[in-house]
């Protein structure tokens, strides 16, 4: 890549994390593609296995983010010095300022890097309490199952709740007159936090329809998704594959899951390395070969300005 035409664009030292991350991505993407086909000659009969053998490339993905979170911790948050030219005139306000604001930075990331293994932790429980729950290892109630789910959601409701907080503070709820309006107020709720209450009513129909609290057919549970228009034929024929209809399989109705998977999977393990191990094009000029320079030398290189050593013997010829 960094010796294409287009190399000169990049830092030298993209390349390398650069082919860490679609390696990254095309092998999750293929665990991913692996699980569900587990899954999906689980579910028809086609094997006997437990579902923590089904769970295995899922959980492979787990640990492979788990440990991208540990190693980001380890990492020092990178300092802006940008604001430092208010302070220009006083080093020793400037340094301070400076410590102050390192100090607020690495604050920010602990605790962003502990919400983020947080999380993962939290998927990773919900997984196994799932797997342990269908393999009749425990006998809890799913109410209690999906605890790690609901403190997760809980975790996502903290961006909305900011984001709502900003939106009451801008111009967009007010009216023409320049008032608050109610109603663009409850609009604006809405439209922050849909996407999460529809999440949480369906967990919670599952949850009900699972402990037997309702008798109600799947297809009913399923309503909140059917509301925002997600793909009607796909979960009609999953909720009858939950209702005992054995003629229906599951690895037809998972079939649209394979085809997106796998054309990700083109694209991150194929397609865009080519494109960047390629670069933009051939030179115009043929394929002179061009040297990599240091960055440190990049900016400190000297430059002679003077007649090129041809032009001199062409001048000299010339005489």
């Amino acid at each position: 890549m960094m010796d294409s035409v287009a190399g000169f664009l990049f830092d030298p030292d993209i390349e390398g994390p650069l082919c860490f991350f679609f390696t990254t991505i095309s092998i999750s993407i293929i665990l991913l593609i692996l699980f569900f086909t587990f899954l999906s000659i689980k579910v028809d009969g086609k094997v006997s296995w437990s579902l923590g053998v089904v769970f295995i490339p899922i959980w492979i993905v787990d640990l492979v983010i788990f440990g991208v979170l540990v190693a980001q911790t380890k990492k020092e948050p990178t300092e802006d010095d940008e604001n430092d030219e208010e302070f220009e005139d006083d080093p020793g306000i400037r340094e301070q300022a400076r410590e102050k604001r390192r100090q607020q930075q690495r604050r920010l990331h602990r605790i962003r890097n502990f919400l983020a293994i947080a999380y993962v932790l939290l998927v990773f429980t919900f997984q196994i309490l799932i797997v342990l729950r269908a393999d009749r290892v425990i006998i809890w109630s799913a109410a209690i199952v999906f605890i790690p789910y609901f403190i997760i959601e809980t975790i996502n409701m903290y961006p909305n709740i900011i984001e709502y907080i900003v939106i009451l503070r801008t111009s967009r709820v007010y009216d023409n007159d320049g008032f608050p309006s109610l109603k663009l107020k409850i609009k604006m709720f809405f439209e922050t936090f849909w996407w999460l209450l529809i999440r949480v009513t369906l967990a919670i129909l599952i949850v009900l329809r699972i402990d037997k609290v309702i008798t109600l057919s799947w297809g009913i549970v399923f309503l909140p998704l059917y509301l925002i228009g997600l793909r009607y034929a796909l979960w009609i024929l999953w909720q009858c594959r939950l209702d005992g209809n054995t003629g229906i399989k599951l690895s037809s109705i998972l079939i649209p899951v394979f085809i997106v998977l796998s054309l990700f999977f083109c694209c991150t393990g194929c397609c865009l390395p080519l494109i960047f191990l390629n670069g933009i094009g051939d030179d115009l000029e043929g394929s002179a070969e061009t040297s990599l320079i240091s960055p440190d030398k990049r900016i400190t290189y000297p430059t002679v300005a003077g007649p090129s050593s041809s032009f001199a013997r062409s001048s000299n010829d010339t005489v």
